[in-house]
């Protein structure tokens, strides 16, 4: 029995991630405490799918998977930064993640934001030391609206690259064609290059490779509470 008001209230959120719990728990914002009550159970249920889809992509393809990797952000931080106050980075930013914005939590977009003051998911309580700055553009389940600031800041920074978006129902991320990903999310997330390749290449999930510095179109993004009903109804 849970012995004091906070694990009371965590219990509640736990049994019912759901508008019911919003009724019971009162004031907090009902869209966000959905989200956040089943991020957990979202991310485990998405590793499943990752681990799947990189077994189905090694067994349909001679592509050496294992042997990708990630560009890594943190590292190659002094040669990202100069490019964040790019003009065209910054539109393309505002209208795909704005997008996202008004499609899941029905609010806008402001210039003063980042994608993470968007992030559903408490990831981030579970990583040990400092954290990047690049973490301000990583939000969870929004990696199709993240995937043409990817594609741009890659051009940016590695402009002799043919960077390309791979893109599936599952999973959307920025490949150059040979051994390098260049991803906010997943390399946030802990996710290996290798999945991440999987899960958009997931051979049942309508993959596609668009041409090299072509952009992916993308509409508003499903209400969080609509997804929570499609997923209930599907169980």
């Amino acid at each position: 029995m849970p012995k004091t008001i906070g694990q009371l209230v965590g219990r509640v959120r736990f049994i019912f991630p759901s508008p019911l719990s919003n009724w019971i728990l009162g004031s907090q914002n009902m869209n966000e405490r959905c989200a956040s009550a089943r991020c957990r159970f979202v991310m485990e249920m998405k590793r499943d799918m990752i681990v799947s889809a990189a077994k189905e992509t090694d067994d349909s393809s001679n592509f050496p998977v294992a042997q990708l990797q990630y560009f890594d952000l943190t590292k190659n931080w002094r040669k990202v930064k100069p490019h964040l106050a790019d003009p065209k980075l910054n539109m393309i930013m505002r209208r795909d993640f704005g997008r996202f914005v008004r499609g899941r939590w029905r609010k806008e977009f402001l210039a003063s934001q980042y994608p993470s003051d968007f992030d559903s998911c408490d990831w981030r309580l579970h990583k040990k030391g400092r954290r990047p700055v690049w973490w301000r553009y990583v939000a969870h389940g929004a990696c199709h609206w993240l995937a043409n600031t990817a594609l741009t800041l890659a051009l940016l920074v590695e402009p002799d690259r043919q960077w390309r978006i791979i893109t599936s129902n599952k999973h959307s991320t920025v490949w150059d064609g040979d051994q390098t990903l260049f991803e906010f999310n997943f390399q946030a997330f802990g996710v290996s290059a290798a999945e991440c390749f999987a899960l958009a290449r997931d051979p049942g999930c309508k993959p596609k490779e668009l041409k090299p510095r072509m952009e992916l179109r993308v509409g508003l993004a499903m209400h969080c509470l609509d997804e929570h009903r499609g997923e209930a109804a599907q169980a």
